[in-house]
């Protein structure tokens, strides 16, 4: 009788699963999203249509200023998906917008990494990587500007760490790709604006195209806090 209980549960939420799914619900369920993530409160907007498909997943926290900016990134991506001039109408092909994400947590920050698949029926979809860093103890949203201040020489580090780190790699290995390499880890901000506190040191991301082709795809590394200066 246990086991015959057991599998009617099962059948009930896969009927639940299935129910929601076809009636483009936003669903809350709990989950773990990667081996970084603890088990958190995940929402979900999925969408079907003739034009276009939308799946997104966002984490839902105890934290009101953070619940809010993350739905506004969700909301934006969303509705910027939706108002492409060129959706295709008789192709056979349908637009899709899919997001996922990761987390990290130390200390009193916690790093939630949103993945952006974009496929508008060209050569290839386009990727997108945002990174959202909360900061408990100020409960306020933590930038690559407030990076930048708790180190002087941060800027600096992170750009040379981060070009010595990479240019070992193969492709990296000619001079074209040299330059490509030293344009993305330069010491602009905005290289560095995708990051998280791991939990054995920053960790940066780098896009499709910032150092290298669209074929070589993303590119991350972790720096130790201590390299960066950086006390916890």
């Amino acid at each position: 009788m246990k086991k015959v209980a057991i599998f009617l549960c099962v059948l009930f939420f896969i009927f639940l699963a299935v129910y929601f799914l076809k009636n483009n619900a936003v669903v809350e369920v709990k989950s773990v999203i990667s081996e970084n993530s603890s088990n958190v409160s995940v929402k979900n907007i999925k969408e079907k249509g003739d034009l276009y498909d939308i799946l997104t997943y966002f984490p839902e926290t105890k934290y009101e200023v953070f619940n809010d900016y993350i739905y506004q990134f969700i909301n934006s991506s969303i509705q910027e998906f939706k108002s492409m001039e060129k959706i295709p109408m008789d192709s056979g092909c349908k637009y899709l917008l899919e997001i996922t994400f990761d987390e990290y947590e130390y200390d009193k920050y916690i790093t939630y990494v949103f993945y952006t698949l974009e496929n508008l029926c060209g050569a290839h979809p386009n990727v997108y990587i945002d990174s959202i860093t909360y900061d408990t103890s100020q409960n306020k949203i933590f930038t690559i500007d407030d990076l930048i201040l708790l180190n002087d020489d941060m800027l600096n580090n992170l750009s040379e760490i981060s070009y010595n780190m990479l240019k070992v790699n193969e492709i990296f290995q000619n001079e074209n790709m040299d330059k490509r390499l030293k344009d993305g880890t330069g010491m602009d901000k905005n290289n560095f604006k995708n990051f998280a506190f791991d939990k054995i040191g920053l960790k940066i991301f780098f896009e499709n195209y910032q150092i290298a082709p669209y074929s070589a795809g993303d590119f991350s590394l972790i720096i130790p806090y201590e390299k960066l200066n950086l006390n916890f």
